[in-house]
């Protein structure tokens, strides 16, 4: 039996093992605010709760310093624990990890401890926000883990993959900027990140998260009809000022994405960035739509598109899969959808980019967009080739039956007679509608709480 000489000497130090730990959750956490759990528990990694920036959350971090924080079994019951406090409480959890991996010396016992972590983050998804910062290696199972979360922040010196080897991790760390592995590639300080995007998410799936609205609802986009085909400034004039946060803005660039804040009310934001819409745009749109609906925040389309990428390899490379996970994740999501057309929305990308007929509970348009099944050189070049061939002048007939199409199928005001559109906008009043449909719509009924599954 040891004496309690002893056994003060182990608790010592168990506590000094995980240090940089607590150092580190001290740095992220408002001041005095972190209480540790299991803290004589000993292992790699540190949990507990804190606030952040006044917010009440739960948080760990994996100290590198010890056995590279590779995961062993008891540190797998201290972390699994501590989820599920957040899942019964519903509250955010934050986590910064470092790890190489499983100990090998715990063998199957650390194998079935990241087991258990991982059901226990997959049973959290779409409960409580999940945020894990990635500061060094996440090799292995532990890669696994981390992609089971809500929101995975990745700073300079992190990387994820499943093999350990110093040639796999330096791969792993270049398909990171490049990839969507994580929701945000972080060169400057990863608390500020992980405090800006926590800050758009509520408490939990069951509630919405809204702030103090200092820019006016009714505020008028002077000039915005001529930024239509740069999506970044038309959201940027849109919603309120300095709020839009973009997400996976490193990969799939034919969408911009991300979460703001429309009225004070936290909200995401899908726009098209491109005249046609690719695979890895629709998938990353795919991923804010489905995090959205589990956390009950509206979502915005800001539709600008003639159709979808149609090279000869969508079968090959997925495109055709990931737009059916895009116009999927829009058809099932029970929180408000809104669109705006702002100048074009044509075939396929009409349909999948918030159409009333997938979901949307609002669509406006400007009132010089245009909405049709196939743009007007198309319809001409399919409907039109007898009368060319009669035509003295083909090439100005060509431009005169363009423009008799363009009016007569793919004006405004048919769309909303068809009832496709519920009012065309002038494009100065665009936020001005925006912020009236979420009002009107903000107390939607929801279906049972959605848990969605990530990655898809």
């Amino acid at each position: 039996m040891m004496d309690n000489s002893n056994s003060a000497v182990l608790s010592e130090h168990r506590i000094q093992q995980t240090e940089a730990a607590r150092v580190r959750l001290q740095q992220l956490c408002d001041r005095n605010s972190f209480f540790e759990f299991d803290r004589y528990a000993g292992g790699t990694v540190c949990c507990g709760s804190a606030r952040i920036d006044g917010r009440g959350v739960f948080v760990y971090a994996f100290d590198a310093g010890v056995r590279n924080g590779a995961m062993d079994a008891r540190s797998a019951e201290c972390l699994c624990s501590v989820l599920k406090k957040a899942q019964d409480t519903g509250t955010p959890v934050v986590g910064v990890v470092c790890s190489g991996g499983v100990l090998l010396s715990d063998g199957l016992d650390a194998a079935n401890g990241f087991g258990k972590m991982i059901k226990s983050a997959a049973a959290l998804c779409g409960r409580a926000p999940h945020i894990i910062s990635v500061e060094g290696p996440a090799l292995g199972l532990m890669g696994a883990y981390v992609q089971c979360a809500d929101a995975v922040i990745i700073n300079e010196n992190g990387s994820i993959g499943a093999g350990i080897t110093a040639e796999c991790m330096l791969k792993a760390k270049a398909a990171v900027s490049a990839g969507d592995a994580a929701i945000k590639v972080c060169t400057g300080d990863e608390d500020e990140m992980i405090k800006r995007v926590l800050s758009y998410l509520p408490d939990n799936g069951e509630s919405y998260r809204q702030v103090e609205c200092t820019d006016d609802p009714g505020r008028v986009c002077s000039g915005i009809e001529g930024m239509a085909d740069d999506a970044g400034a038309v959201v940027n004039e849109v919603f309120d000022a300095g709020s839009f946060c973009a997400l996976y803005d490193s990969f799939g660039k034919d969408i911009l994405s991300g979460f703001a804040m429309l009225g004070g009310v936290s909200v995401g934001v899908i726009a098209n960035n491109s005249p046609f819409i690719g695979g890895d745009g629709a998938r990353k749109a795919a991923r804010i739509i489905s995090l959205c609906d589990a956390y009950s925040m509206p979502i915005i389309f800001i539709c600008n598109a003639q159709g979808v990428v149609s090279d000869g390899k969508s079968e090959e490379d997925g495109t055709l899969c990931n737009l059916g996970r895009l116009a999927g994740a829009a058809a099932v999501a029970s929180v408000p959808l809104i669109t705006v057309i702002t100048k074009e929305a044509v075939g396929s990308a009409y349909t999948i980019m918030g159409s009333k007929s997938i979901g949307a509970d609002v669509v406006f348009a400007w009132n010089n967009a245009r909405i049709g099944l196939v743009d007007a050189a198309t319809a001409v070049a399919m409907q039109g080739a007898e009368r060319l061939r009669a035509s003295e002048n083909p090439v100005s007939a060509r431009k005169d039956m363009e423009k008799e199409y363009q009016q007569n199928e793919m004006d405004v005001y048919a769309a909303a007679a068809a009832r496709c559109v519920d009012q065309p906008i002038e494009p100065e009043n665009t936020r001005i509608s925006l912020c009236a449909a979420l009002d009107c719509l903000r107390n939607k009924r929801r279906e049972a709480a959605r848990r969605h599954v990530m990655p898809f």
